[in-house]
C-alpha cells in the first residue's frame, strides 16, 4: 500500500500528538532533571579543600596499600564532618596520572587523599543521587527491587526512541509543508 505526502503527513501528526500527549510526564521529569544535573555544581558543596601542593607520584610502586588509604579517608572524613557509623566508603576512583585517589561514601560524602602520602586534599559533598536515579529511571529498578537494571534499560529505550521518533515526525511535520508549497508553485508556473 503507497501513501500519498499528504496522507503521510497527516499519520505523522496524528502520531507526533499521540506519543508527545503519553509521553510528556516522562520528557518533563526527564528535562527538570537534566537541568538539574547540569547545574549540580550548585548541590555540590565543599566541606574541606586545600590548595597546598603536595608531593605525588604517578608510580603505584610509592602510593600507599589501599587498605590504609581507605582508613585514612575514614578518619579524615569524620575529622571534617560528624557522620554516623553507616557512612562507609563504597567506591574509589583512582588517579594514577595525578597521584590522587577519591573515595566515594554512602553518605553522598567523598574524600580525596594524596596516594603517596595519605594527606587529606578534599572533602566534598556530592550532589542527590535521587536525581541522577530518577533521571536514568534507575529508580524505579530500586523502587520495585529489580535486579540487573532491567527497568532502567527498559525506561532508556522507551524515553530514546520516543525521543528519537518525535523528533522525526516533527522534522517531517516541518519539511514537508514547505515541500509541498514548493511543489505547488512550481506547477502553477
Amino acid at each position: 500500500m503507497a501513501f500519498s505526502s499528504a496522507q503521510l503527513l497527516r499519520y505523522a501528526r496524528v502520531w507526533h500528538k499521540n506519543v508527545a500527549a503519553v509521553m510528556f510526564v516522562f520528557f518533563f521529569v526527564v528535562s527538570i532533571t537534566a537541568v538539574l544535573l547540569g547545574w549540580k555544581d550548585f548541590f555540590v558543596g565543599k566541606v574541606y579543600h586545600t590548595d597546598i601542593k603536595q608531593k605525588t607520584t604517578k608510580s603505584l610502586n610509592e602510593w600507599l596499600p589501599l587498605d590504609s588509604l581507605r582508613h585514612l579517608a575514614v578518619a579524615g572524613l569524620k575529622s571534617k564532618v560528624p557522620v554516623g557509623p553507616d557512612n562507609k566508603p563504597d567506591r574509589m576512583d583512582a588517579r594514577i596520572d595525578k597521584g590522587y585517589i577519591r573515595f566515594s561514601f554512602t553518605g553522598g560524602y567523598t574524600v580525596q587523599l594524596n596516594a603517596k602520602t595519605g594527606v587529606l586534599q578534599a572533602v566534598e559533598k556530592k550532589a542527590p543521587e535521587w536525581i541522577i536515579k530518577i533521571h536514568d529511571g534507575e529508580i524505579i529498578d530500586d523502587l520495585f527491587t529489580i535486579n540487573g537494571g532491567v527497568a532502567k534499560t527498559v525506561y532508556s529505550s522507551i524515553m530514546g526512541l520516543s525521543l528519537f521518533f518525535l523528533t522525526l515526525s516533527g522534522f517531517w511535520m516541518w519539511f514537508k509543508p514547505k515541500q509541498i508549497r514548493v511543489a505547488k508553485k512550481e506547477t502553477a508556473n
